[in-house]
């Protein structure tokens, strides 16, 4: 376990290389701060592992690391968890753990919230 300073440092690590689009250099400073012994930083930090394993096209390092972010995050990070697995799920043609990943995603609100209730006005026009 990591303190939460050095959970932090590393998250800004990761955070300036993912914003350089520097991948590899991100997911190593995000796997350190997952380590964190608060969890919402951890969830934070694994809900850009995700990001970052998804821009990697490795889809099931990137669901993992999104429902470990639904697990502690805070309410907007398990929102953006919760939609982006479901378009992995999606994208696999789970559309029943979509619906619900979507559905989660759309009820805890936040910034793809919108996202979540068009993805399932869109696959269950009818629902």
């Amino acid at each position: 376990m990591k303190s939460s300073a050095q959970a932090l440092e590393w998250m800004r690590e990761g955070e300036s290389c993912e914003r350089q689009h520097k991948v590899s250099a991100a997911i190593r400073a995000f796997e350190q701060a997952a380590q964190s012994s608060d969890p919402r930083v951890a969830a934070d930090a694994c809900y850009h592992l995700g990001l970052c394993y998804e821009q990697q096209h490795h889809h099931t390092s990137a669901a993992k690391a999104y429902r470990d972010a639904c697990r502690s995050g805070d309410r907007e990070t398990k929102a953006s968890a919760y939609y982006h697995l479901g378009r992995i799920y999606e994208q696999r043609h789970w559309l029943s753990d979509a619906y619900a990943t979507y559905t989660h995603s759309a009820r805890l609100g936040g910034r793809d919230s919108a996202r979540a209730q068009a993805a399932i006005a869109r696959l269950w026009p009818d629902g």
